[in-house]
C-alpha cells in the first residue's frame, strides 16, 4: 500500500512530498506528531521545492554575470553610489511601474555588480529579470526588427 503511495505522489511530481514522507517513516520522532502537523510537513517539503527550483530556473534565464547581492554593496569605496538611491532602486518600485534600468559609469566603478545584484533581488522577489550589456541589447533589438519578431522579443 505504502509503495503504491509512493508511486502515485511520483507520477504526480511531488518528489519533495516523497523525501518528507520516507524521512517520517524513518525517524521515530515524527510518531509523536499529529496527522495535521505530519501533513503540513510535507506539504511543506513540497512547497520549499518548487519555490528553490523555480528560484534557480529563474536566476539562470536571467544571465547574470556575477553572483551579487545589495547586502554586499560596499558603499565606503568612492564609486559615487549613494545608498539611499540603490535601496530604492532594491525595493523595486521601477518594476512594478514597468521601467526598465540602465547602469552607466566609467570602467571599473562596479556597474556589472550593481545590476546583477539589483537583478537578483527581483528575481527573489518573484520577479523575472535579465542582464544584458547595451551592446547585445540592440545588436538583438536590431536582429528581431530584421526578422520581424521586434514585438514579440520585446
Amino acid at each position: 500500500m505504502l509503495q503504491q503511495t509512493f508511486d502515485q505522489l511520483r507520477e504526480l511530481r511531488l518528489g519533495g512530498c516523497v523525501a518528507a514522507l520516507k524521512e517520517q517513516l524513518e525517524n521515530q520522532k515524527y510518531q509523536e506528531l499529529s496527522f495535521d502537523e505530519r501533513l503540513a510537513m510535507i506539504v511543506e517539503r513540497e512547497h520549499l521545492l518548487r519555490h528553490n527550483r523555480r528560484l534557480a530556473r529563474n536566476l539562470k534565464q536571467a544571465r547574470l554575470k556575477q553572483q551579487a547581492s545589495i547586502e554586499e554593496l560596499d558603499f565606503e569605496t568612492s564609486r559615487g553610489l549613494k545608498r539611499t538611491q540603490v535601496l530604492e532602486l532594491a525595493g523595486g518600485g521601477w518594476i512594478e511601474r514597468k521601467q526598465n534600468l540602465f547602469v552607466v559609469g566609467p570602467t571599473g566603478v562596479g556597474k556589472t555588480y550593481l545590476a546583477c545584484a539589483l537583478a537578483a533581488k527581483a528575481v527573489r522577489s518573484g520577479k523575472q529579470a535579465l542582464y544584458a550589456k547595451t551592446s547585445e541589447l540592440l545588436s538583438d533589438a536590431a536582429l528581431a526588427r530584421a526578422d520581424g519578431s521586434f514585438r514579440s522579443s520585446l
